[in-house]
């Protein structure tokens, strides 16, 4: 019965992994949300952090920061209900176009650079206010059956962003740029 939100990828202070940890530390005890932060963090001083945020979350938060082996990439894409990327900044992401490519819906803050996910791919928030905490209550609530439309939102979304169309949308910008 489990919502499972996953942070998965190289682990680094602009993607937010504490925001995540502090988020979820914050709900009530009776949400169905738990967090797993996965992938390798070389910043010494940062894991400590996300290891005592993790502490405070209980058994609402799993944190496995060492690299993750290709082969099992997939085993955490599939076992997630939704991935969160909590950035403080970013100006594209791989990372979220992986997780939609496994029909993850994707928690996400209202950022320029991420206007591009569609709305029924994703679930948005605020970064400024406690937004994140939020939509985790939120993506907690969601049926199986809504998890599941924006599941197929985002897988479908993820397929027509082949390398043709990123080109025909690149040089579609440069066109209106220049004109």
């Amino acid at each position: 019965d489990d919502v499972v939100v996953l942070l998965i990828g190289k682990i680094e202070r602009y993607k937010g992994a504490d925001l995540l940890l502090e988020a979820v530390a914050r709900l009530p005890l009776s949400s169905p949300v738990r967090v797993v932060v996965a992938g390798a963090c070389t910043d010494a001083a940062y894991r400590a952090t996300l290891f005592e945020l993790a502490s405070r979350a209980g058994a609402r938060a799993i944190v496995r920061l060492e690299r993750i082996p290709d082969e099992e990439m997939g085993t955490y894409l599939e076992a997630a209900d939704f991935a969160a990327f909590p950035f403080r900044r970013v100006t594209n992401s791989s990372s979220v176009l992986l997780a939609q490519s496994f029909g993850l819906p994707v928690l996400i803050p209202n950022l320029k650079s991420l206007r591009d996910v569609p709305d029924g791919a994703a679930l948005r928030y605020d970064p400024l206010e406690r937004g994140l905490e939020e939509t985790l209550e939120r993506a907690g609530r969601l049926t199986s059956q809504l998890r599941s439309e924006m599941g197929r939102a985002a897988k479908q979304y993820a397929n027509a962003m082949d390398w043709p169309t990123a080109a025909r949308l690149h040089l579609e910008m440069y066109a209106k740029l220049l004109h």
